[in-house]
């Protein structure tokens, strides 16, 4: 994905789990404790009981997947240290 090489990520599994991890964060806080990442360099993994938390995870992740200027703006806002790819 452009936005993602632009601002200096590869764009995979772990790429997302970091953005995933952002969102849990900001807008599922309630919920963190209760899902398991397990990404790799090809795909983002993200394993919960709680259905309700990975629905409203893949609604955000969606949302954000298609709106390439959010996307961006919070890529810039992050330390690049924080992601693990």
């Amino acid at each position: 994905m452009p936005v993602l090489q632009a601002a200096g990520r590869e764009g995979n599994g772990y790429t997302w789990e970091g953005i995933a991890r952002l969102l849990v964060a900001e807008h599922l806080s309630h919920a963190a404790d209760q899902l398991e990442y397990d990404s790799e360099s090809g795909m983002l993994a993200v394993y919960s009981s709680n259905r309700g938390a990975l629905e409203a995870l893949g609604v955000l992740m969606r949302d954000l997947y298609r709106s390439p200027a959010r996307l961006g703006a919070l890529m810039t806002s992050v330390d690049p240290d924080f992601f693990d790819d």
